[in-house]
This record gives structure tokens, C-alpha cells and sequence, in this order.
């Protein structure tokens, strides 16, 4: 049986801390994860407080108040503030959280781009501070996430978090928590150091392979220095990826170059990756496309929002549903994104109603004007068929010859459409 007893209040991630093998063992008993403490209500705070524990754990993570709120949230900081000096006195210990600033793959620690800044402000963590004379864990270095998480620390710092709980809850002794953080500090820097080595040498196989004109070696060690957040490799990783995806002639080859890209964060990789999973037209690529697009499709990203738009319009890793791919296509063609005409036009052509026919030939009719050949393709099909416009084999003719003698994969349409003349 442990001899300590904790209370939480924090996340799954908490508990996994104080779980951990290294060090004392503790009895965890009632906890309240993922929510703000600021905003515990009445009933759980009765529920931590009728299995009250020795000590409780605060997991700053989960502070979302920005210091423009704190004004307004005084009176519940306040509550809180007494609920904790009633049931805990001096033993409580908040844990200072710090975002991650990188991730650990699968040999090497990431930068991540964009990183979430710190949701505990200064302001709010100097009040609890002052008001309750708590044991804080602070976390001296930078951050290593395990799987890109803001918070989702790896093994190394979840051993650091719990060994200074361990010092605190015998006897705080300031030596021993420096000490601590000495050896996590150098366990940290020999994974990033080993990274640092690593990026030299992939930074030589890029040389060596451009130099003997070996397009896809470049590029396999470009996409890595990219995902590693070496700048250079950022800005020529979507110049270079077509003429070495070509050189590859290897889906494997191009997926993994393109999911290196879109884990390291970067937006343009992610919709090659959709259409290359797309090609693959099997449900566990169908699933992952959706996975790849759907953030940046939510976020307003326009070539994400026209994929998405086109999956709900196929039914492909997503139900059916022409009336969400005409409010995904909608918004991609709104924000004048390539191609977002076209796809728009396939949706309101699958709608087959007169009004979406008359909205699909405005759709298209700027690209028909400058001579686009998927315009004047699919304006000589509605010529054909007459959807949206007055039936017209002879127009429809005309353009099937303009559209073929540009390719010629549409001479057999011109052929079949000859004969019903």
C-alpha cells in the first residue's frame, strides 16, 4: 500500500505521471481531468473533497484563461483559491506546464511548427502562487512531445515531473530537484544532440545524391531536413517534390516523403497526400485522406475544403452527401481557390436539379470564357446532354474538336457525339 495519497486535477497524462514505476508509489484517489479549475463546479469539487487525498496535484495544462479574462474570473479563482487552503493547506503542488517546442519520431526529435503557446498566463499563475504557498514543478529546458501534442511529454520529462513530486512530498530539498534537473537536461540534450548529428549527415546525403543527378536519394533526405525544420529544405521540399516523384515512379516512395512533410506540419504535402491516397481506392486510404484534410479543410484552408467537398460528393471515406460537398465546394470556390470551378460544377451536376444546373453553367462560364480545356470539356458534355443550357449537338461537336485536338482522349467523345448528328 502507498504510503502517499494524491488527489488530481489535470488530465490522463497526469495520472500517468504519478503512475509511473520510477520512484514511490502513490494511491490515487478521486480526480478531475480535462476540466478548467477555475470553473470546477460544486459537485466536483464535493467529489475530490469526500475522497480527499494527502495532496493534490494541479496540471497547469488545462489553465485555458488568457490574462485579458482574468478580470473577469476572479470570483471563481478566488473560490478555488479557499477550496484548495481548506482541504490541502500547504499540500498542494501545481505543475507549471510548458508546450512542447519539438516531437519525437521515429529516430529523431521534430521541430513543431507553430507551436501552441503556453495556456497558463503569467498573471494567473503569479495569484495562485501568492495565494497559497504551493510546490511548483517548473520544466528548465525545452520540451519533447510524444506524438505532437502540446502537452503529451515523453518518457523522459513524465520520469523528471514525478522524481520532483517524489522530493517534494519527503522533503523539499532544493539540491536534490537541481540535481534532477541536471540529469534531465543532459538526457535531453544527448537526444537532441544525436538529432543535430543526424541532420549533418543527412545535410551530405542531399550533396552527394544531387551531384550525381539522383533525384529521389535528394529528396528523401530533403523531406527529412524539412520535417527535422532545417529552412532551406522547407522552401525547396514543394519546389523539388514533382520532378522527384516523377523519378520515383514509387507510390510507397512518394507517401512516405508526404507523410514526413505533413507530420512536420507543413499544409502543401497534405493535399498531394490526399490524391495519391485517393488513387489508392482502398478504405484504409480513403480513411486516412480524411484524416490529412479534414484540420485544414476546418481551419479555411481552400484545396483542403475542394478535397473534402469532392470525398462527400463520391462517398469516399465519408458517407454521401451532396449537400455538405456543396457547402465544402462552395466555400472552396468562394475563396478562389484552383480548380474549385470545376469540382463545384461536378457537385451541382451529380445535384441534377434545374436550379443547380443554371448555377453550375455561372460556376463555369469565366474558365469557358478564357478557353480552359476542363471548361470547354464540360461545357460541350452539357451542349450534349442538355443540362443547364438548350440541347446542341452541333455546338457540342465544335467543342469536342477544340477540346481533342488539344488531347486527344476526348476524339472518342467527339466521335459519339458525330454520329447523333
Amino acid at each position: 500500500m502507498a504510503d502517499t495519497s494524491f488527489n488530481i486535477i489535470g488530465s490522463p497524462v497526469t495520472e500517468e505521471v504519478l503512475k509511473c514505476r520510477h520512484g514511490a508509489r502513490y494511491d490515487i484517489k478521486a480526480s478531475v481531468l480535462k476540466i478548467n479549475p477555475f470553473y470546477i463546479s460544486e459537485g466536483e469539487m464535493e467529489t475530490i473533497a469526500a475522497d480527499k487525498a494527502e495532496w493534490i496535484v494541479i496540471d497547469t495544462a488545462y489553465f485555458f484563461c488568457g490574462v485579458e479574462s482574468a478580470g473577469n474570473i476572479s470570483v471563481e479563482i478566488e473560490n478555488f483559491i479557499k477550496f484548495l487552503k481548506k482541504n490541502w493547506h500547504r499540500k498542494i503542488v501545481l505543475i507549471a506546464a510548458k508546450p512542447c517546442s519539438y516531437r519525437m519520431g521515429d529516430s529523431a526529435v521534430y521541430a513543431i511548427r507553430d507551436a501552441a503557446p503556453c495556456p497558463l498566463s503569467d498573471e494567473l499563475c503569479f495569484r495562485l502562487l501568492s495565494a497559497l504557498n504551493c510546490y511548483v514543478v517548473t520544466m528548465p529546458f525545452d520540451c519533447i512531445s510524444s506524438d505532437g501534442r502540446p502537452f503529451h511529454y515523453i518518457p523522459v520529462i513524465k520520469k523528471y515531473i514525478k522524481s520532483v513530486i517524489d522530493v517534494i512530498t519527503v522533503k523539499c530539498d532544493r539540491n536534490a530537484i537541481d540535481r534532477i534537473t541536471a540529469e534531465t537536461v543532459s538526457e535531453i540534450s544527448a537526444i537532441q544532440a544525436d538529432t543535430f548529428a543526424g541532420t549533418a549527415a543527412l545535410r551530405k546525403a542531399y550533396e552527394e545524391a544531387l551531384a550525381e543527378g539522383n533525384l529521389v536519394d535528394a529528396y528523401s533526405a530533403t523531406a527529412e531536413l524539412a520535417a527535422r525544420g532545417d529552412p532551406n529544405a522547407i522552401l525547396i521540399s514543394e519546389r523539388d517534390y514533382r520532378p522527384a516523384a516523377k523519378a520515383a515512379d514509387n507510390v510507397q516512395i512518394r507517401l512516405k516523403w508526404l507523410r514526413t512533410l505533413s507530420d512536420a506540419g507543413l499544409i502543401w504535402p497534405k493535399h498531394h497526400l490526399f490524391d495519391v491516397l485517393w488513387s489508392l481506392k482502398t478504405p484504409e486510404a480513403y480513411e486516412e485522406m480524411i484524416a490529412v484534410e479534414s484540420g485544414p479543410a476546418e481551419q479555411g484552408v481552400g484545396a483542403a475544403m475542394r478535397r473534402i467537398g469532392r470525398a462527400y460528393r463520391e462517398g469516399r471515406g465519408v458517407p454521401k452527401d451532396l449537400e455538405t460537398a456543396l457547402m465544402w465546394g462552395r466555400k472552396a470556390y468562394e475563396a478562389k481557390t484552383p480548380a474549385a470551378d470545376m469540382d463545384l460544377y461536378d457537385t451541382l451536376l451529380k445535384v441534377g436539379t434545374p436550379d443547380a444546373y443554371k448555377e453550375m453553367i455561372k460556376v463555369i462560364e469565366p474558365a469557358f470564357k478564357k478557353n480552359e480545356l476542363a471548361a470547354v470539356v464540360r461545357m460541350a458534355r452539357v451542349y450534349r446532354d442538355g443540362k443547364g443550357v438548350r440541347k446542341d449537338l452541333k455546338k457540342s461537336a465544335e467543342l469536342f474538336k477544340k477540346a481533342a485536338a488539344e488531347k486527344p482522349v476526348y476524339q472518342k467523345e467527339l466521335d459519339e457525339v458525330k454520329k447523333l448528328l
